[in-house]
């Protein structure tokens, strides 16, 4: 798209972050198939869904007119436990618009086996990048919206971990690619492991 028309354009993400039951495979660029499945559940007697991933991570989510899309809980996968925000923690806006820059904050508990192992906080940043025609594997994905996302993590009792990718997400599917990385840090700010992230949807269905 045009920077002029990409500009004055206002998107609203909702149809582009449908939280319908669907299952997911993507590629990676390794070679490997990763799945993941999307359920329907309540929050507080709301719509919501949870979004369950090969690599073990869990996210409970829902989509509110004001906020976007939320999370409530989080599983962190391999690195165990589950952070339980004190207030859900939007990971993107209802709306964007080129050249503004969303973030949010919130606490969290670590918890893991019903008992609370530690506190900390989670920052997340979204930015509209383009609306752009995506091709994948022959298959062709119209008005593409291209976000780049930052997400850092805090344990106050040390260490954490950050996101940054640039994400792709199609009308009526969702996320259809991902390239960027994922860094544990220790609680210096040294960076203990670094993930490259890089991978796109081959296939979506009803589960």
């Amino acid at each position: 798209m045009s920077p002029v028309l990409l500009f004055l354009l206002e998107v609203a993400l909702e149809p582009y972050l449908p939280l319908t039951p669907a299952t997911f495979a993507y590629r990676t660029a390794g070679g490997e198939i990763m799945s993941v499945e999307l359920l329907a559940v309540q929050v507080e007697g709301a719509p919501a869904a949870v979004r369950m991933g090969s690599d073990r991570r869990r996210r409970i989510e829902s989509f509110r007119a004001e906020e976007g899309l939320v999370v409530h809980r989080l599983g962190l996968g391999r690195l165990g436990g589950e952070l339980v925000y004190e207030r859900p923690l939007p990971l993107l806006p209802a709306t964007m618009k080129s050249g503004e820059v969303h973030s949010s904050q919130r606490r969290f508990a670590r918890m893991r086996g019903g008992h609370k192992e530690d506190v900390g906080a989670h920052y997340v940043e979204a930015e509209l990048l383009d609306v752009e025609t995506l091709t994948i594997a022959e298959r062709e994905f119209p008005d593409c919206l291209r976000i780049r996302r930052h997400e850092t993590r805090m344990d106050f009792g040390g260490g954490g971990e950050s996101y940054d990718a640039t994400e792709w997400y199609a009308r009526g599917v969702g996320l259809v690619k991902v390239q960027g990385e994922r860094r544990e840090k220790n609680d210096e700010g040294e960076i203990l492991s670094t993930e490259v992230i890089d991978f796109w949807l081959v296939s979506s269905g009803e589960p």
